[in-house]
């Protein structure tokens, strides 16, 4: 809730974008957001979030790390509330260690999925799709959680088809999931309808 309060403050006095107002108008939807590059969605969706658990994923480690730094930066001392999972975490984390905090303790919580919101790439989640042994913990932590899917339009096919299997499970379980994105492929749309997510 310090994160929604955070960002409410830092977009105080601002008039909110359309994105922004439809995702915070939506919280208990599922959405697919299409806004241009520029227009607030990154901060629609932590509005949207609202405080719950939740998971921000993009396509890349790089966009992944801005993104988390960016989350930083905006709500200040959320560093212990906020996560990063993909393979180089850990060289970030010890890039922005301070001498305050246990890095290995906090890599191992991030990969126990523990934090209240952790910003990671899409295969870090989506690995219970395949019913490998062991993965059911992140369809029962996504059952619960808010799942925001940012540039959905990089991934290639066969992540594609595997993220949209992975949204139809968490649906049938109750799982909120926002896609967010300024291109949105009308091929996407169609498998969406086909899975019964539009």
């Amino acid at each position: 809730k310090k994160l929604v309060k955070n960002i409410e403050k830092f977009l105080n006095g601002k008039e909110l974008r359309p994105a922004q107002k439809f995702m915070k108008m939506n919280r208990d939807k599922n959405l697919i957001v299409i806004a241009p590059t520029g227009s607030g969605k990154t901060e629609a969706s932590l509005l949207w979030m609202n405080g719950e658990k939740s998971f921000y994923t993009l396509p890349l480690k790089v966009s992944s790390n801005a993104i988390y730094l960016r989350i930083l930066c905006l709500v200040p001392n959320s560093a212990k509330d906020v996560a990063l999972l993909h393979s180089d975490a850990m060289a970030v984390y010890l890039r922005e260690y301070n001498g305050n905090e246990d890095i290995g303790e906090k890599y191992e919580r991030s990969k126990m999925l523990s934090q209240p919101l952790t910003v990671c790439t899409v295969d870090q989640l989506f690995r219970f799709v395949y019913r490998a042994l062991g993965t059911e913990i992140f369809a029962a932590t996504l059952k619960y959680s808010k799942l925001v899917l940012d540039e959905i339009q990089a991934y290639e096919p066969r992540v594609i088809a595997t993220i949209i299997y992975g949204l139809k499970m968490i649906q049938e379980m109750g799982g909120k999931f926002a896609i967010i994105t300024a291109t949105f492929p009308p091929v996407l749309k169609y498998f969406m309808e086909q899975y019964g997510l539009v």
